[in-house]
């Protein structure tokens, strides 16, 4: 099947379309699957890399982190005064 390599593959997209599950289970594998069309290489098939919890929880982290100091640029210091006025504003 196409160029081997030292673990890479060439495979054309007709040959490609017969095999794809083969192709799948050996770029799980470890093998570096290169889809060519016309000979010219198109795509490559590589394992998607799972995210484990641990990074997903460091980037909600950080996107709260930002949020918070965006926040806080936006929010004013308002004195007991002018909060006791707002309140009494909104009452009317």
């Amino acid at each position: 099947m196409g160029t081997q390599a030292k673990s890479s593959t060439e495979v054309g997209v007709y040959q490609a379309r017969g095999d794809l599950s083969g192709l799948i289970k050996r770029a799980l594998a470890g093998e570096r699957i290169t889809i060519t069309v016309h000979g010219e290489p198109a795509v490559e098939l590589v394992p998607a890399v799972a995210e484990n919890d641990d990074d997903r929880r460091r980037r909600a982290v950080a996107a709260l982190a930002e949020f918070a100091r965006q926040a806080k640029a936006r929010i004013r210091p308002v004195s007991a005064k002018q909060l006791k006025a707002e309140m009494e504003a909104g009452r009317r």
